[in-house]
């Protein structure tokens, strides 16, 4: 089981997409939110997470690929 936590100025759509291409076979791969409260570094607290559809659109296309179900997500 493997999870990914995405933050917009590390992480872009495609880095979501070779991750996913990357773990496909293995059991679960989530990916969720960043959450700018309590961090342990103080400066990510001013970070905005990603926008609710963005995360879904990357959710539901890594869905796609880890199951195999895309020959193409670039």
């Amino acid at each position: 089981q493997f999870r990914m936590t995405v933050l917009p100025f590390l992480h872009k759509e495609k880095d979501v997409y070779a991750v996913a291409e990357y773990l496909k076979g293995a059991k679960r791969f989530t990916i969720q939110e960043f959450r700018p409260n309590n961090t342990l570094n103080p400066a990510f607290a001013y970070i905005r997470p990603y926008p609710t559809q963005t995360m879904e659109r990357m959710r539901a296309k890594a869905a796609d690929i880890f199951a195999g179900d895309t020959p193409d997500h670039a």
